[in-house]
């Protein structure tokens, strides 16, 4: 992660921003093409996430906060933590990968703390993701995906996790907890830090524009299958949490209490509080740079960054070349 962060402040100060493309402007940065990707960190201060350049997929999940000894050589560094957002995507059967999009994008939006990716599969499908680290719930984040069909179509989407290295013991489950007669599907995984000093869990839920779909577990995934019509747009988010023994005394409790609030604020609420939580960060504070594009983007990401990482109610942050 530090070295992530290296990389990105390195070539923020001393070279031309890898997000610089024709499209960008004072508050989006955006790519269209992998080569030399870095990766970028969607963060609220309380956790970090880095994306990729792999379609529906993160780089790394860090905790504010949290270390443990390196695996290598143990010597304490912070923790990476379980990488919940991920999916796998089937349309009719066909598996979503790397080597077979087309017309890949990914653009930054430092107002509103976003990161939001767009690609074409074959010619059944143009996709959209946008990742975001709730700015306005601390432990939660999300993903939400939109996919256009340009044909009558079938998708299933799977959400699966990452468990690194510097964790170990992990174990999943499956459940449908239930208030009344309101149904609340939580998928989580739980696992401990190499040396036991922290437990670390994450957990997750779907969420549906109107009716819900399904959920069913498939080995250590789970999602749902549903047919689209030709360019009716579908939308759905991942959402979820992670929490750690480091900030609460249950863990798994806590980070399952995040889909089930996911669950009943839905996605425009969540992403609609998020923003304007940052609307108030940048509201403390900015710098204005007229007729210089390429000087206020700097100054915009090197602020941008810094109102991530950090958190009123902790001194501490998610630190990018020691801030912490």
């Amino acid at each position: 992660m530090i070295s992530t962060f290296k990389s990105l402040v390195f070539l923020l100060l001393t070279g031309p921003i890898v997000f610089g493309q024709t499209k960008s402007d004072e508050w989006h940065l955006q790519a269209n093409s992998r080569e030399n990707y870095f990766g970028v960190a969607m963060a609220n201060g309380q956790i970090g996430i880095v994306t990729d350049d792999t379609p529906l997929k993160t780089k790394e999940i860090i905790l504010n906060g949290v270390y443990d000894g390196s695996p290598e050589n143990g010597i304490s560094r912070i923790v990476r933590g379980i990488e919940f957002l991920n999916l796998h995507l089937n349309i009719n059967n066909q598996e979503i990968k790397s080597d077979n999009i087309d017309n890949w994008s990914q653009v930054v939006s430092m107002k509103e703390g976003t990161s939001t990716t767009s690609f074409s599969f074959k010619d059944l499908a143009t996709i959209n993701y946008t990742i975001l680290a709730n700015r306005a719930v601390p432990f939660s984040a999300m993903a939400i995906v939109e996919i256009t069909p340009i044909k009558d179509i079938e998708i299933t989407a799977n959400n699966y996790m990452v468990v690194p290295d510097e964790l170990k013991g992990a174990k999943s489950q499956f459940r449908v907890l239930k208030d009344n007669q309101y149904l609340m599907p939580v998928f989580g995984t739980v696992a401990k830090t190499l040396t036991g000093k922290y437990t670390v869990a994450a957990s997750t839920t779907f969420l549906f524009d109107g009716q819900g779909e399904t959920l069913k577990q498939t080995g250590n995934e789970v999602g749902f299958t549903k047919k689209l019509l030709k360019g009716k747009k579908y939308r759905f988010a991942v959402a979820g949490g992670i929490c750690t023994s480091k900030d609460v005394t249950d863990p798994l409790n806590e980070s399952e209490r995040q889909p089930i609030y996911a669950l009943q604020e839905g996605i425009d609420k969540l992403l609609n509080r998020h923003k304007q939580a940052w609307a108030e960060l940048w509201n403390t504070g900015d710098i204005q740079i007229e007729g210089d594009l390429d000087a206020q983007q700097r100054v915009r990401f090197a602020l941008y960054n810094l109102y991530s990482y950090i958190r009123p109610e902790t001194r501490q942050s998610v630190a990018p070349m020691g801030l912490s």
